[in-house]
């Protein structure tokens, strides 16, 4: 006989219920705990691959005498200052220095009063200053072929940049995040005009990061992974104030109010980079650093791996905190307003005293001492015959004197100039050319560079990829051939990057890089890379959502451009490139919505319009649709 077989059905198991087996456990623990040692081997250091880490901070490092270098020392303002540095305090709020941002009620006195309008025109459209109480509005109204209205656009006005020496312009804060105004003020001509650098894009408001206002106000507060945003309050003092040029006062405050004795001549407890107070014991290199905070603008200014924009202390070298590159051909160029020092070091008085440490900046210029127009010329004069007392111009005075009825060193020697980077202002040489050619009036030509050098000597170990950074910066304002510049920049990231793989802005320059040699899928993997270590970083959001838009891949670009949304819901451009997908995937609602979004933030946008007139005819709204094709005729006329 054959032994029975019991047939059973079979059992039905529940999800997972295998896992119950003794075998079948010990084995997923087994391999959990394997998984487990070896992602711990992959992140421990392995040789010839060096790990990430944080590169030491020179403020921490430093051990020099100054007392309030530490980055624990705390700022106290500029109130506190004034109680007992009242004068210098009072002075300096004269300098332009020390006007160089104000919030709008304090140029009231300024604005044209109540229910009056003062404007210009440009692109098609009216631009008009209105103040309305204690607010300003700025607003532009686009105007048809019949000179009627089709939109306006109007920003209210809260903070005003510049001291007004040569003008001002103006920011609007909207839900945290700030934008230049298309108007500006200019001093010099006394009239209203476009905001230098505007195109009809930028007409609804231009990004202001917090590198931007870095020089203009005394210390802002920008948001991580944002490019305009900003944590509230914004500001922590609004113009440049006492603790930018002699750093924390925390630790002087304490020491001098509370009647410490100060041992010696020098009080160590705050940085003072007067020439006359400490002429032999502060390098003349760290008091010229101070001023060259602003006054070294480059080409590029790049934050070393680590740095913040606000971390530099006076005391220490600028060049710990940026790394600044001029162009590598064309140092004569003195078209740029703000290029003072390198004009400076260009200058034979600078070369041949450098080494003594006669020329500085505080050699000229004294930031508590406001030089009137009236003072100008002996003010200056007197400065210049510190040095050439004894051997002073060679052209006879009366030759002099017929050139200029003053007899005005600086204006024969350091005459001033269009600045070609701001429309409407005069800056001042500070080559000190002994023979100096009439100043042109005219615009100067841009010259592409063929590359940049660091204007401090590249001792950094990364010097490299701060280079490459700001080649890939200076190529994408279409500065610089980009192929070239982004083949040097490859070579110059490799190897910083196999050492720091978690440094953001060289992955966003490698995709950079990668985009203008074709190479565009790895140029979508650097920007990813990116995105690993700063999931929220706008400007690589961005830039991976156009990639992946160019090559095709529309879910990945929405999925970017919605997380760019996330970061900052104000960017026009951003609502209409989103819109402009979703109309591809056939989601019609949703572009729709982002067209409207769109042209609520820019009406100016012609695409928007276009596609918000195809989104309405699929959704079947006819007559909506209609109206959009009227006003968009009249906006082609």
């Amino acid at each position: 006989m054959f032994p029975t077989i019991h047939w059973s059905r079979p059992t039905r198991l529940t999800p997972f219920r295998f896992l119950r087996h003794p075998f079948v456990l010990g084995a997923l623990l087994l391999f959990l705990s394997i998984l487990g040692v070896f992602l711990a081997w992959r992140r421990s250091p392995q040789p010839g691959h060096p790990q990430p880490s944080p590169p030491p901070d020179p403020r921490v490092t430093y051990t020099g005498p100054f007392l309030n270098i530490r980055p624990e020392v705390a700022y106290v303002g500029d109130a506190v200052c004034s109680d007992c540095h009242a004068e210098e305090t009072r002075s300096y709020r004269e300098h332009p220095m020390g006007r160089s941002l104000t919030p709008i009620r304090g140029l009231l006195d300024q604005i044209p009063n109540e229910g009056a309008e003062v404007g210009f025109n440009a692109f098609r459209s009216r631009f008009t200053v209105e103040r309305q109480g204690e607010r300003i509005w700025h607003r532009q109204t686009r105007l048809d072929a019949d000179d009627q209205p089709l939109y306006t656009l109007e920003s209210e006005v809260q903070f005003a940049i510049g001291s007004g020496s040569r003008g001002y312009s103006f920011l609007s804060e909207r839900e945290g995040y700030l934008f230049q105004t298309p108007i500006s003020w200019f001093s010099q001509k006394r009239i209203w005009g476009l905001s230098p650098g505007f195109s009809p894009p930028l007409l609804s408001g231009r990004a202001i990061s917090g590198e931007c206002l870095f020089c203009h106000a005394n210390r802002a507060r920008p948001r991580a992974e944002t490019i305009n945003g900003f944590e509230t309050p914004i500001f922590d003092g609004y113009a440049i104030g006492c603790e930018r040029c002699h750093g924390p006062g925390e630790r002087h405050v304490q020491e001098r109010g509370g009647a410490v004795v100060l041992k010696g001549t020098i009080d160590y407890t705050i940085f003072n980079p007067s020439k006359k107070r400490h002429p032999d014991q502060i390098e003349p290199a760290l008091r010229d650093a101070v001023c060259e905070q602003c006054h070294l603008s480059g080409e590029e200014r790049v934050l070393p791996r680590g740095r913040e924009v606000y971390d530099f202390r006076p005391g220490l070298p600028l060049k710990d905190f940026w790394s600044v590159f001029i162009r590598e051909r064309n140092m004569q160029d003195k078209d740029k307003a703000v290029n003072h020092v390198v004009q400076m070091h260009l200058s034979r008085c600078y070369r041949e005293s450098s080494g003594a440490g006669k020329l500085e900046c505080v050699s000229c210029h004294n930031p508590h001492e406001y030089v009137s127009a009236q003072q100008r010329v002996s003010y200056y004069r007197e400065r210049c015959l510190k040095c050439h007392e004894t051997h002073g111009c060679a052209m006879p005075r009366e030759h002099r004197l017929r050139q200029n009825k003053e007899d005005s060193c600086i204006d024969c020697h350091m005459p001033r100039y269009t600045a070609s980077d701001i429309p409407h202002t005069a800056a001042t040489d500070h080559r000190i050319i002994r023979r100096p050619k009439p100043p042109a009036e005219a615009e100067h030509e841009q010259v592409l560079a063929e590359s940049l050098k660091p204007f401090y000597e590249a001792d950094s170990q990364e010097g490299g990829r701060d280079k490459a950074v700001a080649l890939m910066r200076y190529a994408s304002e279409g500065k610089a051939e980009p192929r070239s510049f982004a083949t040097q920049a490859l070579d110059l990231l490799g190897e910083s990057l196999a050492a720091h793989p978690d440094d953001v802005p060289a992955w966003v320059a490698r995709g950079t890089a990668l985009k203008y040699l074709g190479k565009t899928s790895e140029a979508l993997s650097a920007y990813e890379k990116a995105l690993d270590y700063a999931p929220g970083s706008e400007e690589a959001l961005r830039d991976a959502a156009r990639l992946a838009e160019d090559t095709g891949q529309l879910e990945k670009a929405i999925t970017y451009w919605r997380r760019a949304l996330e970061r900052n819901p104000l960017a026009p451009s951003y609502h209409g490139k989103l819109a402009s997908l979703l109309v591809q995937t056939e989601e019609w609602e949703q572009a729709r919505d982002q067209c409207q979004t769109c042209l609520r933030l820019y009406p100016g946008s012609m695409e928007a319009r276009r596609l918000l007139i195809r989104c309405l005819r699929q959704l079947g709204q006819r007559q909506a649709a209609r109206e959009e094709m009227e006003l968009l005729s009249r906006f082609n006329k």
